[in-house]
């Protein structure tokens, strides 16, 4: 039956505190009524998304149960309008969506949310798997080595993350062969004065850690594999039994493939003072093995090398960020003909995400719990539940009385519920 599929207008009155629905009724302009009208869709593919890539006639059947609700014309339960309404979702209506969300959990950031009082921020790549289209293989090749017909188009990503608020900042795709350094320097907006970036070696280079000190960012990164191998340790000053600072000086010549054009390459500063960090740890396979650490951050009275050492193994939870995407919100592979929708569901990846994540960011400031103590997975079976049997047990006019579902959320003992969750004495 209709009614017993929650509706998606669940979502905007739980989500409401990030997205006003009042703030988003202008953006969608003078249109005509429509039972897929932009706010509509944009719930009802939020709603697959966190329903674990669920399908469209799933979507469809919850855009039925809110016109049920609102006593409206019900709409087919065919799949081909709301598809439709899907690739109508403007870009721009979109990307205004995500912006409000950073910048309302940017705003919330707490002192103990920052690492001397920097905005931490960590870039990585991935990759995704994409319907065996003629227009995908065109925009985003299969592997070279698999023969015609045998694999699918794969779209690489790569993103930064808020390690402040677990939130994505912003993602951008290319074709699977693109390095990763070409897709992060599609990302330097997100940084700025105060920020620390955060990267593994494969985004170690002088181009980008020159154009992230131009925007005021400093960072941290392990030092790239080429360079390792060259390393000479008796090379620069000695600051510290494993630290030393070096310089790096610009390639006489813009590399090969680089973004900047020749204007950009020359604004680059000539000369890179840098500080090289070097210790032992365990590797996977549980054996002794030395890393070799890169940071614009060169006081060693300021940053102790030990902390900047426990803070580039949260690089990590990037990782962790991506299996959230990939795995819990099972999105391996977008189920997606043209590319344009491709880079259009990524989108709403990220916008799905955020929204959960904002919503855990503020319990966790209502409980005085670190940001990072919550799990996505927990939160996210935990406001399935809640969806699921509030509706059945009337929790619209709960939430109506209070305004917010947050308050339904700060009375629940996450360490309990969520798990992984720690008073900050308690660590």
């Amino acid at each position: 039956m209709l009614v017993a599929s929650r509706p998606i207008a669940d979502n905007a009155r739980i989500f409401a505190p990030l997205l006003p629905p009042a703030w988003m009724q202008p953006l969608h302009g003078n249109i005509r009524h429509r039972h897929f009208d932009p706010s509509a869709t944009f719930w009802a593919w939020t709603d697959q998304i966190l329903d674990g890539n669920a399908s469209c006639s799933k979507a469809v059947s919850r855009v039925q149960a809110w016109c049920v609700e609102k006593r409206r014309p019900v709409p087919s339960g065919a799949t081909g309008a709301y598809c439709m309404a899907r690739q109508r979702l403007d870009d721009g209506f979109l990307h205004s969506l995500h912006e409000r969300i950073t910048r309302t959990v940017t705003r919330r950031h707490r002192t103990a949310d920052l690492w001397h009082g920097m905005a931490v921020k960590s870039i990585d790549g991935s990759s995704v798997q994409l319907m065996d289209t003629s227009d995908n293989q065109a925009s985003f090749p299969q592997s070279s080595g698999q023969k015609p017909g045998c694999g699918f188009p794969i779209m690489a990503i790569a993103g930064v993350l808020d390690l402040s608020s677990g939130c994505w900042l912003g993602m951008a795709s290319a074709p699977a062969h693109t390095h990763d350094t070409r897709l992060a320097a599609r990302l330097l907006q997100h940084f700025g004065q105060g920020d620390l970036a955060l990267a593994d070696r494969a985004f170690n280079s002088y181009e980008l850690v020159a154009s992230l000190g131009q925007r005021g960012a400093h960072s941290l990164m392990r030092l790239h594999a080429a360079r390792h191998r060259t390393l000479d340790w008796r090379k620069g000053r000695k600051i510290g039994p494993n630290e030393r600072l070096v310089e790096w000086r610009k390639p006489a010549a813009r590399p090969t493939g680089s973004p900047l054009d020749d204007a950009q390459w020359q604004a680059l500063p000539d000369i890179l003072t840098l500080r090289l960090i070097r210790f032992h740890y365990e590797n996977r396979a549980g054996e002794k093995a030395r890393m070799v650490l890169v940071t614009t951050l060169t006081d060693p009275a300021t940053h102790d090398w030990v902390e900047l050492a426990d803070l580039y193994a949260r690089r990590w939870d990037i990782e962790l960020k991506l299996r959230d995407l990939k795995t819990t919100l099972r999105l391996e592979r977008f189920e997606v003909r043209p590319p344009g929708m491709a880079r259009k569901t990524l989108l709403m990846v990220m916008i799905a995400h955020n929204l959960i994540r904002g919503m855990l960011q503020s319990a966790a400031i209502g409980e005085g719990l670190p940001v990072e103590a919550l799990s996505f997975k927990g939160g996210l079976d935990l406001l399935l539940v809640w969806k699921d049997q509030g509706y059945r047990e009337g929790a619209t006019l709960r939430i109506a009385r209070d305004n917010t579902i947050f308050d339904e959320f700060r009375a629940i003992d996450f360490r309990d519920v969520i798990g992984h969750a720690k008073k900050p004495s308690e660590k």
